[in-house]
């Protein structure tokens, strides 16, 4: 008879020791939960700034390109433009070679 108040007490220390394993591990959760979120997060940030980085650098590339097309094409018209020149002093040979044989038969 004198052994059920004790049973009883330590009944209520095993129920507050389970209470507080469930409590810890309860927390446990929590921080884990709160752990993987700011993972998401971090994971979600890392992409954004990757994908921000090759805008930056698709950009800078489309930039370089448009740049070395516009040094093409002046490099292309300067071609053309000596070979204009090219023609047109060989157009004034021709035709002072025409004039000199010209006269010459002239004579």
């Amino acid at each position: 008879a004198s052994s059920g108040p004790p049973c009883a007490a330590s009944a209520t220390v095993g129920e507050r020791l389970q209470a507080a394993v469930q409590a810890a591990e309860q927390a446990v959760q929590r921080h884990a939960a709160q752990d993987v979120v700011r993972l998401q997060q971090l994971t979600e940030q890392r992409a954004a700034q990757r994908q921000v980085t090759m805008q930056h650098a698709a950009q800078e590339a489309a930039q370089q390109a448009a740049q070395q097309a516009v040094q093409l094409q002046a490099a292309q018209a300067a071609t053309r433009a000596q070979q204009l020149a090219a023609m047109q002093q060989l157009a004034a040979v021709q035709q002072a070679v025409r004039k000199a044989v010209e006269q010459a038969v002239q004579r």
